[in-house]
């Protein structure tokens, strides 16, 4: 029998919301990775490093990620298509983003692949080593991302 699609929010201390939505909270990165690698969506509702990690870690494994838009990482991420921003402010924000992933599996699962392809250019030590070679050798300027 098919599952139901299990949505996960990190780094809470709420009880679960519905049958398909729990929050979680794990001290042992192996144990979250696992966790990461079993569900359907991963979304990040905090700035907070840890939240950081998850949504590195929900790209890295090809997940549809949700995150808020207070998290650094979101400046990498192409609304609607790498991921999905929602406005921290607002709770029915979150919900419509929700509502979008979960209700369409095939987007989702090519906002994953898409996310994936950001990882890929962004964030490996390959891409970082090539972008320093380029930067030190002139050939690429350094741009700072702009914080709001």
């Amino acid at each position: 029998s098919k599952s139901e699609p299990k949505l996960t929010i990190s780094y809470s201390d709420s009880e679960i919301l519905a049958p398909t939505v729990e929050h979680v909270a794990f001290n042992n990165r192996d144990q979250l990775l696992q966790m990461l690698n079993e569900v359907d969506v991963i979304v990040c509702c905090a700035g907070d490093e840890a939240s950081l990690n998850d949504a590195i870690s929900a790209l890295m494994l090809a997940k549809p990620l949700i995150v808020c838009s207070s998290i650094r990482l979101s400046c990498m991420i192409e609304d609607g298509e790498s991921g999905l921003i929602f406005d921290d402010a607002k709770v029915e924000s979150l919900a419509e983003m929700i509502a979008k992933v979960v209700s369409d599996p095939v987007k989702a699962g090519r906002i994953g692949l898409l996310g994936r392809a950001v990882y890929e250019a962004e964030l490996t030590a390959d891409a970082f080593s090539e972008k320093f070679l380029r930067l030190i050798q002139g050939q690429e300027e350094l741009r700072l991302p702009v914080v709001q």
